[in-house]
């Protein structure tokens, strides 16, 4: 099994349900399928089953221009991004630096590997790698973690390679998930696929990311889902008001171990229009699961 970790450090990250979606994949006939991860983020998963082939393509939806542009430069210039990681200081003069790509909207070719590349800066200097909050360390660097800590330029080139070799494999989009979904409803019908739906948290949200979600956003979301008939998965948060937006249908509850969580309890729904494998012995290390039905 191979393991190819994210460049990105991704608050919520999903790399702890990979296991779960081989069975899942496997379980409802759809191994070597398109795979469209929606509001992609450190885009684990993706790695992960192409990587090991248990999907043919993936398709990578994500509307942080700041995300879209690292992995849209990881796919067609990976060569330029490893350049500027090798050339970058690690400091707080560089992270000072990188504030003002916080505020571009517009990416094009010509800003697309230093977008990529403060995206990369951003994600692994800053607290929990939260591209918006404060530098690890502080401003003053006081802390006996320093803002470099989490930024290894060899380990971080090392997985780009990586990364690189199945980049005919994945395609990226700036898009909203929603808005891409209703666009491309029929593609999605016709072809053999499934999306991943992992939208903002509900409860941490505001917290964890740039473009979070209300909650007439994560209303939009399930009313459209809930109705497709193409194969979809969608994780969320156990939250009381996502057992009510996804009423009447079945209802996945994982106790995940999350490494980086201090929590031995934390909780992910897991809610398809699909068959959806319950655990069994191979998984208990990991976590437990059970399954409710909303009516």
């Amino acid at each position: 099994m191979k393991i190819i970790n994210s460049p990105l450090r991704y608050p919520g990250s999903k790399a702890s349900l990979s296991t779960y979606i081989e069975d899942f994949l496997s379980g409802n006939l759809l191994l070597g399928c398109h795979f469209f991860e929606m509001y992609a983020g450190g885009a684990s998963l993706s790695l992960h089953l192409l990587s090991n082939q248990f999907i043919k393509k993936a398709t990578l939806v994500e509307k942080d221009p700041l995300i879209y542009s690292f992995w849209k430069c990881l796919k067609y210039q990976p060569e330029e991004l490893i350049r500027l990681i090798q050339s970058v200081p690690i400091d707080i003069l560089t992270w000072t630096k990188m504030q003002q790509y916080l505020k571009v909207n517009k990416v094009n070719k010509s800003n697309l590997p230093e977008m990529a590349l403060a995206c990369l800066f951003l994600n692994r200097t800053c607290f929990s790698g939260i591209i918006d909050a404060g530098p690890i360390g502080g401003i003053n660097q006081q802390s006996k973690y320093s803002i470099s800590c989490r930024f290894n330029k060899k380990t971080l080139i090392h997985s780009i390679k990586l990364i690189s070799q199945f980049s005919n494999k994945f395609e990226v989009v700036l898009n909203d998930a929603i808005a891409y979904l209703q666009n491309n409803r029929a593609r999605l019908k016709s072809c053999d696929c499934l999306v991943y739906v992992d939208p903002p948290y509900l409860q941490q949200g505001k917290k964890l990311y740039r473009y979070h979600y209300g909650i007439k956003d994560h209303q939009r979301l399930a009313d459209f889902i809930r109705i497709q008939e193409f194969p979809w998965l969608v994780s969320y948060d156990d939250h009381s008001t996502i057992y009510d937006l996804f009423r009447g249908n079945k209802i996945l509850t994982l106790y995940l171990n999350y490494a980086a969580r201090q929590s031995k309890n934390a909780k992910e729904l897991l809610i398809s229009n699909m068959y959806l494998p319950l655990s069994d012995s191979k998984y208990k290390a990991n976590y437990l699961s059970k399954v409710k039905l909303i009516s």
